[in-house]
Order: structure tokens, then C-alpha cells, then sequence
């Protein structure tokens, strides 16, 4: 599922993964 989606968009998955680690650091940061 993972490689497929990876495969068909990989702008999308490193838009995604920029996305989930801003988030974590904002969540982290506000704590």
C-alpha cells in the first residue's frame, strides 16, 4: 500500500512526510 502510493505520487508522500514532522514539532514545541 505504502510503495504504491509512494510510486504513483512521490511529491504527494514527501509533501506527507513534511507535513506529519511539522506537526510533531509544533505539537512538541507547544508542550
Amino acid at each position: 500500500m505504502k510503495g504504491a502510493f509512494f510510486s504513483s505520487c512521490v511529491i504527494c508522500d514527501l509533501v506527507f512526510l513534511g507535513a506529519s514532522m511539522l506537526f510533531i514539532f509544533m505539537a512538541s514545541t507547544s508542550m
